[in-house]
């Protein structure tokens, strides 16, 4: 996968898994998607967004079957009102106040 690296400590390879949800639904569905929570190394935060054809996430017209795989940059902020709203925070077994103040 194609990825846009803005310098040491983030992308894919230097970033950990904070916390994941998806809608339930089969990831063969057309309405599947699964949104993921990431923190860099450098405490950045970014949601990875995958979406099938008929989600939110598809940045394609209504005429295509393909689905997307989009980044998303989030701030501290962004990221506790992300696990708040959906939530998740139970999948951390920590506070976000200590995974923002350690590293990964």
């Amino acid at each position: 996968m194609d990825h846009e690296n803005n310098g040491p400590g983030c992308g894919l390879e230097h970033s950990r898994v904070v916390a994941t949800r998806d809608n339930g639904k089969s990831p063969d569905d057309f309405y599947y998607f699964q949104e993921t929570l990431f923190q860099t190394s450098l405490k950045q935060f970014f949601l990875l967004l995958l979406g099938k054809a008929l989600t939110l996430h598809n940045p394609h017209d209504d005429t295509t079957t393909l689905g997307g795989v989009f980044f998303k940059p989030l701030t501290d902020s962004q990221a506790a009102d992300w696990i708040a709203e959906h939530d998740l925070a139970d999948q951390l077994g920590k506070s976000l106040t200590t995974i923002l103040r350690n590293s990964i």
